[in-house]
């Protein structure tokens, strides 16, 4: 009987139909070195449409599904939509002036992107100048990334305007062009970037990615392992048995 299962053990692996499901929505990339174990997860897809821009549903739906994986990944909870913030930022929005309106939320700002996802995205990827041990704290370069995976920020709201915008040619407004480009502005409250304290609220609030080096391996990560030994194991249990 065990020799039976033996057999069709090694008939499935000699088939190629040994397999296991793979994790939906996430894809991870396993690295084995010799102090840590490295995992690539996936980044959201980007769509080419502009809906994103001009449905306030879609607006809604992408802002919390990109911010809220990209948050899971750095161990933050999921933000809520908030009307009252989405109304501010539209407000500003409708300005078109390219800064900050200095009011009570943190505030991210994006223009000339071809849809919320490569927005949002552009201000993720400002995570690879960022340090966590020690925190780098608040900077230019990476303050549109650690308000967004801000621990202690709970809700969101966002808006769009189309605006123009003047390109002139060597600084000689006689030479001028204009373009519509989009213009997002996203509110946060509790507002994150809270500096003093020598960093403490970063390195409470904007942690590194799970599963990154120096943190623990995710669940996902430890199942891949244990496939690949499993299927090692069976490969050699084949090999002994003379099956194969």
């Amino acid at each position: 009987m065990f020799d039976s299962y033996i057999l069709l053990l090694c008939l499935a692996i000699a088939s190629g139909g040994f397999n296991f499901v793979q994790v939906a929505g996430q894809i991870e990339v396993i690295t084995i070195t010799t102090t840590s174990v490295a995992i690539a997860l996936a980044t959201p897809t980007s769509s080419s449409s502009t809906s994103s821009f001009t449905s306030e549903v879609e607006l809604k739906e992408t802002v919390l599904g990109v911010t809220n994986l990209y948050r899971q990944y750095h161990n933050a909870s999921a933000l809520i939509w908030n009307d009252t913030l989405a109304d501010y930022a539209q407000r500003w929005a409708n300005q078109c002036q390219w800064k900050h309106s200095s009011g009570p939320y943190g505030e991210n700002l994006a223009q000339g992107f071809p849809n919320v996802t490569t927005a949002i995205d552009a201000w993720v990827n400002e995570s690879n100048q960022y340090d966590y041990d020690p925190p780098t704290g608040f900077s230019e370069e990476t303050g549109h990334f650690t308000q967004l995976v801000w621990k202690a920020t709970t809700e969101v709201g966002c808006a769009a305007t189309n605006c123009v915008e003047t390109h002139m040619s060597d600084g000689d407004s006689a030479d001028s062009s204009q373009l519509q480009v989009w213009y997002l502005v996203c509110e946060y409250a509790p507002a994150g970037n809270v500096v003093g304290d020598n960093n403490a609220f970063f390195e409470e609030n904007v942690q590194p990615e799970v599963g990154s080096v120096g943190s623990s391996m995710s669940m996902a990560g430890r199942f891949r392992l244990w496939h690949i030994g499993f299927t090692a194991f069976a490969i050699w249990l084949c090999s002994s048995s003379g099956i194969g």
